[in-house]
């Protein structure tokens, strides 16, 4: 009996759980704006190479010269190791410019399209095929 209960409870939460992340997830242009290209030209803080959407963080400066943290959402992990991106690819500390769709909020976050680094390496991120109204 007792078995049974924590069963239900811990079924009870996964489902809330998976409910919570099903909700928190939208299309690109619920957030972004595919004519809003930005470039920020900064140093590689570190990456969040996590599901569902890698993350990018930039340091860098805004207009006035004051420091600002830009984030750059991605596809999940397995979409870009499938397009040959590894994390290793992305090292703090790193100079890069990075390029990508602008949010709709006008705050400091973006949609990743590409990284060029100090060496002139270039990163360059696929759209995601899953979701029909990201860029291509």
């Amino acid at each position: 009996m007792r078995s049974r209960a924590l069963l239900r409870a811990a079924l009870a939460a996964v489902g809330a759980a998976a409910a919570g992340v099903a909700i928190a997830h939208h299309s690109f242009s619920a957030e972004f704006d595919a004519t809003k290209l930005v470039t920020v030209q900064g140093t590689l803080q570190r990456v969040a190479w996590v599901n569902p959407h890698v993350a990018v963080y930039i340091d860098a400066l805004d207009a006035q010269g004051k420091p600002v943290t830009w984030q750059f959402t991605s596809l999940p992990p397995l979409a870009l190791r499938r397009g040959g991106i590894q994390k290793a690819d992305f090292r703090p500390g790193e100079k890069v410019t990075v390029t990508g769709y602008g949010a709709k909020s006008g705050g400091p976050t973006a949609y990743l399209r590409k990284v060029t680094f100090a060496n002139n390496r270039v990163v360059e991120v696929g759209a995601d095929r899953s979701v029909p109204d990201a860029p291509k």
